[in-house]
C-alpha cells in the first residue's frame, strides 16, 4: 500500500535535526539517535575509544544510575534497543510496543544516555572484555577481513587505517602501562562530539505529529563539536590501483572498490552510486555478471555502497570466483573496467534516462515497501542520512 506516514523536519537554532513520523497503524514506538563522530576520531593512543563511549552509554546516566536498569526495563515492556559504531557515525536506536505503560521512562532514560551518562569505572572493563569478544569473532568473519584488508591498502596517512574496533590491549593494557586515563579521554571525548550540531533524532509513534514532539525531551549539549581535521581521502585520485592478496581457510572471494569523492551534492552522487551497484549486481543477459557467470568465471557477484568518510564513498563489487575464474582474477577485472567504462561512454541523455528510472523504482519501492512489525532498523538507517 501507499506511504500514509506523517512527517516533519525540524532543524533547531542550534543544529539539532529531528525527524518526527506519524505512522497510525504501527505497533511500536521507535526512535533512532545517530552521532556525526566514530572511529575516525579516534585518538591515535586509544583505538576503539569511541567503540567503547558507545557501549558505556548503556550502563547508567545521573538519572538513572544503576547498571542494567535500562536493559531490564526495556525486556519488562517487551522492547528492544542496540547500538553500531561505524567510521563516522556512531548510531544508537529503541523500540517500545505503543501500549507499555513503562514507555515514558524509557523514553527518558533513553535520551538521558546522550545528557549526562555516568561513565562509571567499575563498569567499564565489563564493557571492554564486551569489545575483546566482538574483536575475536570480527577475526573470524569473511567481511571483516576484506574490510581490513582495504585498510592495509588505504593511504598510510589516513586514520582509515587505525584499528577500529578496540580490544582489551588498546583500551586496557597498553593505556595502563603508559598511564593514560581511559575514563577521563571518555568524557572528553563524549564533551567533544556528542554535541547538538552532530545530532540526528528520529522519532515514530501512531499518534499525530504535534503529541509525538511533546514527548520527547531534548536535553543534549548545546557546546559545539570539535571539528575534524581529516581532510585527505584514504584513496586519492593520484594513488595508483593495488591488490592485496589475503591466504584464508574459507571459500574464495575477489573485492574490488573504488573511490570516490563527494562534492557538495551528496543526495545526487548517493543515487548514482545507488545506479552503478544495480548495473553491476543485475544478471539480466547483456549485463557483465550475467557475462562472467555464463563464460565459468564467476559463480556470483553483489554491489553495494560503503560510506568510508565523510567525503569519502566505496563503491564496493565482492564477487564469489569459479575454480577458473580464482586462476584469471586479472582478467575479471579488466571485464568490469571495460564494462564501467562502456556505460560512462553512452550520451547524457540516454545516462539521463536510466536515473530518472532508477530515482522512480526507489521512491516506488519506499512508498508501497511492505509494513514491518519492528521499524527501528529502518529508523536507524534514516538517521544516518
Amino acid at each position: 500500500m501507499a506511504d500514509k506516514n506523517e512527517y516533519k523536519l525540524s532543524v533547531l537554532p542550534d543544529g539539532l535535526k529531528i525527524l518526527f513520523i506519524s505512522s497510525p497503524n504501527i505497533e511500536y514506538f521507535s526512535m533512532a539517535v545517530s552521532i556525526r563522530s566514530g572511529s575516525l576520531n579516534d585518538p591515535p593512543d586509544l583505538p576503539g575509544l569511541a567503540h567503547l563511549c558507545e557501549h558505556m552509554l548503556f550502563t547508567g546516566t545521573k538519572q538513572y544510575p544503576k547498571s542494567g536498569h535500562f536493559y531490564t526495563t526495556l525486556a519488562e515492556a517487551g522492547g528492544d534497543a542496540n547500538a553500531f559504531t561505524t567510521g563516522i557515525l556512531t548510531n544508537y536506536f529503541m523500540e517500545i510496543p505503543i501500549n507499555s505503560i513503562k514507555r515514558t521512562q524509557l523514553v527518558d532514560n533513553f535520551t538521558s544516555f546522550f545528557e549526562n551518562p555516568l561513565f562509571k569505572k567499575n563498569g567499564m572493563m565489563l564493557e571492554i572484555i564486551a569489545i575483546e569478544e566482538e574483536h575475536a569473532l570480527n577475526r573470524t568473519s569473511k567481511l571483516k577481513i576484506l574490510y581490513y584488508g582495504m585498510k592495509l591498502v588505504a593511504d598510510d596517512s589516513h586514520p582509515f587505517t587505525q584499528f577500529y574496533t578496540g580490544n582489551i590491549e588498546s583500551l586496557y593494557t597498553t593505556p595502563k602501562k603508559n598511564g593514560i586515563p581511559v575514563r577521563k579521554r571518555l568524557e572528553e571525548y563524549f564533551c567533544n562530539h556528542y554535541t547538538l550540531s552532530n545530532i540526528s533524532l528520529v522519532v515514530q509513534g501512531p499518534e499525530p505529529l504535534d503529541v509525538l514532539q511533546k514527548q520527547v525531551k531534548t536535553k543534549f549539549s548545546s557546546k559545539k563539536p570539535v571539528i575534524s581535521s581529516i581532510h585527505d581521502f584514504a584513496f586519492p585520485k593520484h594513488q595508483r590501483s593495488k591488490c592485496l592478496w589475503v591466504q584464508n581457510d574459507t571459500a574464495s572471494c575477489i573485492r574490488i572498490f573504488y573511490s570516490v569523492h563527494c562534492d557538495d551534492n551528496k543526495p545526487k552522487l548517493t543515487l548514482f552510486l545507488r545506479v552503478w551497484t544495480t548495473l553491476l549486481g543485475d544478471e539480466a543477459r547483456g549485463t557483465v555478471c550475467e557475462y562472467l557467470m555464463r563464460t565459468n568465471l564467476i559463480v556470483g557477484l553483489t554491489c553495494h555502497v560503503q560510506a568510508l568518510d565523510y567525503d569519502e564513498q566505496l563503491l564496493v563489487i565482492d564477487i564469489t570466483p569459479s575454480h577458473r575464474g580464482y586462476l584469471r582474477v586479472s582478467s575479471i577485472a579488466q571485464i568490469i573496467l571495460e564494462y564501467i567504462l562502456s556505460i560512462t561512454d553512452y550520451d547524457l541523455n540516454s545516462l539521463g534516462v536510466v536515473l530518472e528510472e532508477k530515482s522512480n523504482q526507489e521512491k516506488t519501492s519506499y512508498n508501497f515497501r511492505e509494513s514491518q512489525e519492528s521499524c527501528m532498523n529502518e529508523l536507524s538507517g534514516i538517521a544516518e542520512t
